[in-house]
Parts: C-alpha cells; structure tokens; sequence
C-alpha cells in the first residue's frame, strides 16, 4: 500500500510555514509524495492558494529540493507554525 503524502519541514518533518510584517500575512507548505513534491501557498485569511508540482527521478533529488526550498522561505523569515 502506498504511504499518504505528508507535508515537510525537512524530508522527515512536517509543518507549515508562515510569514507576517505590518503590510501582509502568507503561508506556504511543501508536500512530498516520494519523487514528486507539490507546494501549496497563499495569503493569511484568504481561501485563495496557488499550487505548484514537481516530479524528479529519485526520492533522493526530491529530498534535495525540498530541503533547498525550505532554505530559501527560512532565509525570507517564514516561520514553522503547528498544523497546517
């Protein structure tokens, strides 16, 4: 039986991601499903959000880029934040 995607901090965590100044609110998580990677993000309290996929050759790849992007949201200030 295949495993459930789960969402990722790191390629064995998970957790959602935000990022908050006076002007606006924005959240962003990663999905990983083996090879492929799917990030959802959007503003705080809209129902709007974007989604953007991506599949790679391994799980190894994958696992790179979602560590390389989560990187890349910590470095702008995004935060973890419980649940998602």
């Amino acid at each position: 039986t295949k495993a459930a995607p789960r969402p990722v901090a790191a390629p064995s965590a998970g957790g959602r991601r935000e990022f908050r100044s006076e002007e606006e609110g924005k959240f962003w998580v990663v999905i990983q499903d083996g090879a492929s990677r799917t990030v959802e993000f959007g503003k705080l309290g809209s129902n709007s959000r974007s989604r953007s996929s991506k599949s790679f050759g391994t799980v190894a790849e994958c696992d790179r880029d979602v560590a390389k992007l989560i990187a890349e949201k910590t470095k702008k200030g995004y935060v973890e934040v419980g649940g998602d």
